[in-house]
């Protein structure tokens, strides 16, 4: 090939070629090197440099070229390579030692070198401003040395002719003019500082690369707050009008905060909690938030703005026919309902009744409430609470929960600020009867907690103690299981 290689390519071959990997004909990164010397460091840089670029750049124009990854077998390589890196905006020349070697005994035996060939059309192409280069001078480790020793290159070819069969220029000059272009060591067994330093390199010598993709992000953004906002008006309209046509349930008199919410702003609580009956969700106590402010609140990632502390009050949403109410209920002045409000509140359905227990404003509390039956529901026919003392060393607030058959079991939890407990009670709702269940191996606070089918519990996640998280941690164990019901291990046991 002459000096004319890119522009005498058979256009007509390469015109639908596509990148084997990438499935695209242009890259944002060419990788040249020595398959015989530095495979496995392009390789590894080739991953490494294309994983940061994603995080700048959209996935589908993010592609960083290597030969034994773009191109399929069969191909014409030469060609194809050569046009890989005519279509990239960045060229990386990975340089070793013992590359440079093999160069030398090639250009003395008057053969085609390709890194060198790469790195002639190469600068070429920057002549013409279309791409950006950037030397690589990948260091070595000598047989039972751990001590890395630097590649300098830079006089490598002077005091000598080499000349390249293909373009009749001396190798010296080639590389006196790439050593003009600022370049970068490399550790082959640490290359991310080397990765970094060509990533900070794209980010100045190709901004448009990276504010393209800013300016779709910020776009998808706007656009997306426009249509979420759009459909929330939508819907706080069609429940203001659904209000307007429809009997809202009326607050008992112990339980009404001043003023009185429309049911669209008791719509908004910020920490409730859910269960549900049949087709029903229901959604128990929480706190009143200003509906007005909860969109840009959210969006900003602060607290929302609470119109009461909390409340007793239970919603219901028929799944069946989408519609809100606020269910009836009846409370005498023997049985007051404490409101509800924050993390650990236990809400189950046990057969046709809700059964209500702790949160975090209800630590001095000690007992467990019912309200029922929830049969009446579909009538619209009032509730009762009823009321159950709980045992006075029980902690009733960020617990974990769970239904097993007529029983509750409250795992965990704390009673104050450092107050973590290990232990667990059940309650029978059949009974009214509290009694101690198994101990987890360590205290454990604000963990979430299911049961399957057969009646193994699982946990995750949650707080040790005041200082440490638990993570990546599945408990489980079978009810009725001897001697222990819970056991706290990797994987659950034979």
């Amino acid at each position: 090939m002459g000096s004319n290689d890119i522009e005498a390519l058979d256009q007509a071959t390469i015109k639908e070629w596509r990148c084997g990997q990438h499935k695209s004909s242009k890259h944002t990164v060419f990788t040249g090197y020595r398959q015989e010397t530095d495979q496995r460091t392009a390789k590894l840089f080739q991953l490494s440099l294309e994983k940061e670029l994603k995080k700048l750049i959209p996935e589908s124009h993010c592609c960083v070229f290597l030969d034994t990854l773009c191109l399929r077998g069969g191909e014409d390589w030469k060609n194809f390579f050569l046009h890989a890196l005519q279509q990239s905006r960045v060229v990386v020349y990975l340089l070793s030692e013992s590359s440079f070697e093999i160069m030398k005994g090639k250009l003395q035996n008057d053969k085609i070198d390709n890194v060198l060939l790469e790195i002639e059309e190469g600068l070429k192409l920057r002549v013409l401003q279309k791409i950006v280069i950037i030397p690589i001078f990948v260091g070595s480790y000598s047989l039972g040395v751990k001590t890395l020793s630097k590649f300098v290159p830079f006089n490598y070819f002077s005091g000598e002719s080499f000349k390249h069969v293909v373009s009749n220029k001396n190798a010296n000059d080639t590389f006196q003019e790439l050593f003009k272009i600022q370049g970068y060591d490399m550790d082959p067994d640490n290359i991310v500082p080397t990765v970094n330093q060509v990533v900070n390199v794209i980010k100045e010598q190709c901004p448009d690369l990276i504010h393209s993709n800013w300016l779709k992000k910020m776009l998808f953004a706007v656009i997306f707050f426009i249509v979420i906002s759009i459909v929330v008006s939508i819907i706080i309209i069609e429940v203001k009008s659904s209000n307007q046509n429809n009997e809202i349930n009326p607050l008992s008199s112990t339980e009404k905060p001043s003023p009185t919410p429309s049911l669209i702003d008791v719509l908004y609580r910020y920490k409730p909690t859910l269960t549900a009956y049949h087709d029903v969700i229901l959604v128990v106590g929480g706190s009143y938030v200003d509906s007005s402010s909860q969109i840009a609140l959210d969006a900003l990632g602060k607290d929302p703005v609470v119109v009461s502390d909390s409340t007793s009050s239970v919603l219901a949403f028929n799944i069946s026919e989408k519609s809100w109410s606020q269910v009836k209920t009846t409370i005498s002045s023997s049985v007051p309902v404490p409101p509800r409000s924050g993390a650990g509140v236990v809400a189950q359905v046990v057969g046709e009744n809700l059964w209500v227990f702790g949160g975090d404003n209800n630590q001095n509390d000690q007992h467990i409430y019912s309200l029922g039956p929830l049969n009446r529901l579909r009538n619209g026919n009032s509730l009762q609470w009823n009321r159950f003392t709980a045992p006075s060393d029980i902690v009733n607030t960020r617990a974990a929960n769970v239904v097993w058959q007529d029983e509750i079991y409250i795992i965990g939890g704390q009673g104050g600020p450092l107050q973590f407990t290990n232990q667990t009670w059940i309650f029978n709702t059949s009974s009214k009867v509290w009694r101690k269940g198994f101990q987890l191996v360590n205290s454990r606070t604000s963990f979430t907690t299911t049961i399957s089918p057969n009646g193994t519990i699982f946990g995750f996640g949650g707080w040790q103690n005041a200082l440490q998280i638990v993570s990546n941690t599945t408990l489980f164990g079978k009810i009725g299981s001897t001697p222990k019901e819970l056991n706290f291990t990797s994987s659950p046991s034979s």
